[in-house]
């Protein structure tokens, strides 16, 4: 479980800056869609885990969903960090400006 943890770490440490290409509002919801389904399929994946025999089977199916789950973390954090700005940057225009 410790292993899962470091993989899980290391991942969002490494790729984190590949997260940052997310510019707008449309791309950040597609992001954070995009998030919602891959997490959904790494959650189903960590229960999946449960059902075989063979502890070798375990291991790989945990592995591949810790994998997706940092995908899906980093999918989430590009789109919240992008709405956050695009709302602080929204806030600092004129009343009667919306661009």
């Amino acid at each position: 479980m410790a292993a899962l943890l470091v993989l899980n770490t290391m991942s969002i440490v490494v790729f984190q800056v590949q997260a940052r290409r997310v510019t707008d509002l449309t791309t950040a919801a597609r992001q954070v869609r995009a998030a919602g389904v891959v997490l959904l399929v790494a959650c189903v994946m960590f229960a999946l885990s449960a059902l075989g025999s063979s502890a070798t089977l375990a291991v790989a199916v945990l592995v591949l969903a810790a994998g997706l789950q940092s995908l899906g973390s980093l999918f989430v954090a590009a789109g919240v960090a992008t709405v956050r700005a695009v709302r602080a940057a929204r806030a600092r225009l004129p009343e009667n400006s919306f661009a």
